[in-house]
């Protein structure tokens, strides 16, 4: 009896419906629909799924650059929109889909992101094509410069080939310059508990970022290069706006500069300059990154 109802016709309709849906195939979803109301009639939702996909099928006929453009804005809502609210219980799916369109529609040489700040390379990388994402962090980075989400990403992918050590390099280039930038699916198994515990006793997640960042320079994980000029620069800049940045990510710039010329040893950089602008950023956290050096 039991297998007779994993074989039934419901049952393998649901298959093959999340099949399509995380494929991104949603063309075809809706004459499933009519499929499934002849042969169930009296499922509750049914008309609220067709109204739903019937939504997403008018994107699906925009040119391709406009309905990416859409489909961009879809998957980075935090919920499900209201055209296509009829699908709620299928949100991760649908999710899984949207992020598979999108691949596909993806203009190869594509570097700029759309207007919701959502990154190609990003795109490649939820797709799970790890040897396209690097050369297209690497033309990303060519064309709009220092990125602290595509350092993420460079550093994730360098995880994942167990180039630990330049993993960990990219990583710290992301979270001194935006911590707050990055996210919690591409950041390292053994950071996530951490981050995890940081969000729970922080207000927002940009905080919940830059302690992070902090605690595990603290804790002597992250590292400062101390003959990356290039980046050395790229931050001093920042600094120089003075409306850049919280405090929290001010202090972490002003760290890196300041550790960056310790570290080489440099009596004429203005190291001393950098810890006084911490001091005054976030007095807390100074007093923590004397001790630390104490110690």
């Amino acid at each position: 009896m039991e297998q007779m109802l994993l074989f039934s016709d419901e049952n393998v309709f649901r298959c093959r419906w999340d099949k399509c849906l995380r494929a991104g195939e949603f063309a075809g979803l809706e004459n499933a629909l009519q499929e499934q109301a002849s042969l169930f009639p009296n499922q509750p939702g049914l008309i609220a799924k067709r109204e739903a996909m019937a939504a997403l099928r008018t994107i699906l006929t925009l040119p391709p650059e406009e309905d990416a453009a859409q489909l961009a804005i879809l998957v980075r809502m935090p919920d499900v929109p209201a055209s296509i609210s009829g699908l709620q219980s299928d949100a991760q799916a649908i999710q899984q889909g949207l992020w598979a369109l999108l691949g596909k529609r993806l203009v190869p040489e594509r570097t700029a992101p759309f207007a919701n700040g959502l990154l190609p390379a990003e795109i490649v990388a939820r797709n799970g094509n790890w040897p396209l994402v690097e050369t297209r962090i690497a033309n990303s980075l060519r064309d709009l410069g220092e990125h602290a989400l595509l350092r993420q990403l460079q550093a994730f992918t360098a995880y994942r080939k167990n180039q630990i050590s330049a993993a960990w390099n990219f990583l710290s280039l992301a979270l001194f310059h935006d911590a707050a930038a990055c996210q919690v699916d591409f950041l390292f198994p053994e950071l996530v508990p951490e981050y995890q515990h940081m969000r729970q006793q922080s207000e927002s997640d940009a905080e919940a970022w830059t302690s992070l960042a902090f605690r595990t320079w603290q804790k002597g994980i992250l590292p400062i290069a101390p003959a990356n000029s290039a980046f050395e620069a790229f931050l001093a800049q920042r600094m120089a706006a003075s409306s850049s940045g919280s405090p929290e990510q001010r202090f972490l710039r002003s760290l890196y500069l300041a550790e960056a010329a310790r570290a080489r040893h440099d009596s004429t950089s203005n190291a001393l300059a950098w810890r006084k602008a911490m001091q005054s950023l976030r007095p807390d956290w100074f007093s923590e990154y004397m001790a630390t050096l104490e110690n």
